[in-house]
Parts: C-alpha cells; sequence; structure tokens
C-alpha cells in the first residue's frame, strides 16, 4: 500500500512539473524566477567541482554555507522564544505587584 501511494504521489508530482513548464512555456514566464536562477547557479557550480574533480571542496562550502543558515535560523527562533517568555514575566510581574499595591 505504501509503495502505491508512493507512485501516485511521484506520478502525480510528474504530471504537475510537466503541466507547470507547459504554462511557463506558453505564457514566456518562469514561476519563482529568482529562486530557481539561484538554485540553477548552485547545481551548476557543483556540477563543475564533480567533473573537475575538486568534489570535496564544493561539498565542503555547501556544507558551511547550510550550517551557518541553519544555524541563524536556530538562533533567530531561540531569541524570538525568549522574547516571549520575557514578555509573559513582565506581564506576571506587573499583575503582582498590581495586588500588592507596589508600584
Amino acid at each position: 500500500m505504501a509503495l502505491a501511494i508512493a507512485l501516485l504521489v511521484v506520478a502525480v508530482l510528474l504530471v504537475w512539473f510537466l503541466y507547470l513548464t507547459a504554462w511557463e512555456k506558453k505564457r514566456e514566464v518562469r514561476v519563482c524566477s529568482r529562486a530557481r536562477s539561484a538554485l540553477d547557479r548552485k547545481v551548476s557550480y557543483v556540477v563543475h567541482k564533480v567533473q573537475s574533480g575538486e568534489a570535496g571542496t564544493a561539498f565542503k562550502r555547501e556544507a558551511r554555507a547550510l550550517a551557518e543558515y541553519l544555524g541563524h535560523e536556530i538562533t533567530h527562533v531561540a531569541l524570538a522564544g525568549v522574547r516571549v517568555i520575557e514578555r509573559l514575566l513582565t506581564r506576571a510581574m506587573r499583575y503582582f505587584r498590581g495586588r500588592r499595591g507596589v508600584e
């Protein structure tokens, strides 16, 4: 059953890809062109490095860039979490000070 579902998903994605490329060709427009261009540049860089025998260098560079990106995103989420906790604690402090009449 899982294999049938996987094949169905692959078939739907393939049909969607063919439809999207036909739609783009008909309207002479490229969906998400900026992101796709950036991805095309990265893929061509990696393909060039693999063909020239410098795959290790390309892998290290891309792995480092990915690690930096993930580190930045994790830090951003952690900071947002700390801000939420800070707001909750500030609200609690104001509530307790208001109950005792201390300002």
